[in-house]
């Protein structure tokens, strides 16, 4: 399965610059964002396109077309205009982190780790925690699972509000059968959002694997009651006799 399809993208929050020379400048690419949030990506990329035409060389814009495009998974149109941007603004890092994303879409794990590694060089910590999210994710792909977890750990030591890095991590953990460990971060996630099934079914699972049989099936019965069909099968199948839990 796609990373783009299971994770929402985490591109950066642009802080657009409101002491922009030109102020209509800085509504466009205002009214651009307010359309990106709104899923209205013509029409976003329309106000894009203005404030080039304003500003030939706006780099913020150029950054917000490309996220637009992998947003719509227009991925050879966003490696266009990153393999233009690159040459024209070569320590613009987070060029390498949008190259980064596409590698990642594309399932070129290798690519995306080397693009995630240059653009660590000139970041924000809020910046280096999506980076090194995003790298630890590649590593979960080719199972590189310890690496995985140095790359999310660091992200969290960036920003310990990183709640994708906490799933992350846990995931890296699960598979390393580390359950004591996952089911930490799982629990982390859910102190901020306890409408996550899938998190639920996970620490569930994780659980489960503990053979602690209570507790796994009171996270089943959590996931299964918000909709998630594995943890209503895995009741069927293993919580018979935990059916009637007290809340």
């Amino acid at each position: 399965m796609r990373i783009i399809s299971t994770l929402s993208i985490l591109v950066f929050s642009i802080n657009f610059l409101l002491a922009q020379e030109n102020p209509q400048v800085s509504e466009l690419l205002s009214q651009a964002n307010n359309h990106i949030n709104a899923k209205a990506y013509d029409q976003a990329l329309d106000k894009l396109q203005q404030v080039l035409q304003i500003q030939i060389n706006n780099v913020e814009a150029e950054k917000k077309r490309i996220e637009v495009y992998i947003l719509m998974d227009n991925l050879k149109e966003a490696s266009n205009l990153i393999d233009e941007n690159i040459i024209k603004n070569p320590r613009e890092f987070y060029f390498f982190y949008l190259r980064g994303l596409v590698n990642l879409n594309k399932g070129k794990y290798d690519k995306a780790i080397s693009d995630f590694d240059l653009a660590l060089n000139a970041t924000s910590p809020k910046e280096r925690s999506t980076i090194y999210l995003r790298r630890g994710i590649a590593n979960t792909y080719i199972q590189e699972y310890d690496l995985a977890i140095k790359d999310m750990t660091l992200a969290l030591e960036n920003d310990n509000s990183n709640l994708n890095a906490y799933n992350s991590r846990g995931m890296a953990y699960y598979e390393l059968k580390d359950y004591v460990q996952a089911v930490d971060d799982f629990k982390k996630v859910l102190e901020y959002t306890s409408d996550n099934a899938i998190t639920y079914y996970n620490l569930a699972m994780s659980y489960f694997r503990m053979e602690d049989k209570k507790n796994a099936c009171k996270n089943f019965s959590k996931a299964c009651s918000m909709g998630y069909k594995n943890a209503c099968r895995m009741i069927m199948m293993e919580c018979v006799d935990e059916i009637n839990l007290p809340k």
